[in-house]
């Protein structure tokens, strides 16, 4: 039971970190965003709810489906640009990892009511 509560309060602690350093930040020439930040509280996450709840571990299936998508996401940006930028191509996969941590946590909390 510990770990499912850890593994809900841990991003919502990773929110509160990032908005402080936004707000640190703010006057200086670097620009965070959520997507910069929160993908790895939500990954720890739902580690830690998928370990207290349904006792299996989830690092290995996130590391498949985050490598998958990096290797689909430079095909396709070498197929329609012609050319594989790589800070636009991070950038971009980054912003996917987040969506799908993200997806992935709100999943897990949702299994956790039902």
């Amino acid at each position: 039971m510990r770990l499912v509560v850890a593994g809900i309060i841990i991003p919502w602690i990773g929110l509160v970190i990032g908005l402080v350093i936004r707000r640190m930040l703010k006057d200086t020439k670097y620009r965070l965003r959520l997507a910069d930040f929160l993908p790895v509280f939500n990954a720890v996450g739902v580690q830690l709810i998928s370990l207290g709840h349904l006792k299996i571990s989830m690092w290995e299936i996130l590391l498949v489906v985050i490598l998958c998508l990096g290797i689909f996401l430079a095909l396709f940006q070498a197929l329609v640009d012609h050319e594989l930028i790589l800070k636009r191509y991070f950038r971009y996969l980054w912003r996917l990892v987040f969506i799908l941590t993200t997806i992935w946590y709100v999943v897990f909390l949702i299994l956790l009511i039902f």
